[in-house]
């Protein structure tokens, strides 16, 4: 009679046991799933929404009076503007600017990411550009660069810019820093947009000053001491890379969960990210 009493005890506790460790199981998958969810939802915040630098220098052709700044080259122009840099009080730290002086030129690749076309400003070049008065009057002080672009380093493709009045270069707005991680496109610089040259992606920016065109007394905005463009940063804003392409991929297949018990099934579910 023990014997018996014993072995029902046995038989009790099996059958306990299975729907337990099943259930202990579907808690764990479930668990995984969500801590999954949860991972690509914190890296789409993170990284996608994020703003990336360059993060190379192919080259460097000083032009004239390229003195400022080379002894942090190449580090002060990679990376993030200076966010202390104001309107009216640009940076003239040399950890953050190079100057590439009249006639200079400069390529600053990004290996992390490529830069993508999507509507707007795709990306943003960072000069120490300044306001000032002259009287009443509001003025900005630039130093003016063309701007070209690059899938592979080799064949370039330059935006187009006004010789009067310089609009489409990069260097004639002041870098606003205090916005940098606040609100990106309130924080100053020139914007570019790829879609303005019919491009879908680059990976290299071409920067050559033009300072010169403004030496000329003629020119309507005649500054006689512009010593060449002095760059901080260039920042990505629409962009691609193989990580966020695997993401974009986990995120388009649904996932499906089967859980079974001695081969029957006995619940189907669908996760899509």
């Amino acid at each position: 009679m023990m014997n018996i009493f014993i072995i029902s005890i046995k038989k009790i506790a099996i059958i306990v046991m299975i729907p337990c460790t099943f259930l202990l199981k579907f808690l764990y998958i479930y668990i995984w799933i969500l801590t999954s969810i949860l991972f690509v939802f914190v890296i789409n915040i993170v990284l996608v929404k994020a703003q990336i630098g360059a993060d190379e220098v192919k080259s460097f052709s000083p032009g004239i009076n390229a003195i400022y700044g080379i002894e942090y080259f190449p580090f002060n122009v990679l990376g993030y503007p200076d966010t202390s840099a104001r309107a009216e009080i640009p940076t003239i730290n040399p950890k953050e600017i190079l100057s590439l002086g009249i006639d200079g030129e400069i390529v600053l690749k990004f290996t992390r990411v490529e830069i993508i076309d999507k509507p707007g400003i795709d990306f943003i070049v960072y000069e120490n550009a300044f306001n000032y008065y002259l009287g009443k009057k509001l003025l900005t002080y630039i130093e003016p660069a063309e701007v070209s672009v690059s899938k592979d380093g080799v064949n370039f493709v330059a935006f187009e810019y006004n010789k009067e009045s310089l609009i489409g270069c990069a260097g004639i707005t002041p870098t606003f820093g205090e916005n940098f991680f606040k609100n990106i496109l309130s924080s100053g610089g020139n914007g570019f947009d790829l879609s303005k040259i019919s491009l879908d992606s680059i990976r290299y920016i071409k920067i050559k000053d033009v300072s010169s065109i403004i030496k000329d007394p003629t020119h309507p905005l005649f500054d006689a001491t512009a010593n060449g463009f002095d760059l901080d940063a260039i920042v990505a804003l629409n962009y691609t890379s193989e990580f966020t392409n695997a993401l974009e991929s986990v995120k388009s297949e649904p996932v499906k969960l089967e859980l079974s018990l001695n081969d029957k099934k006995l619940s189907e579910m669908w996760f899509e990210f």
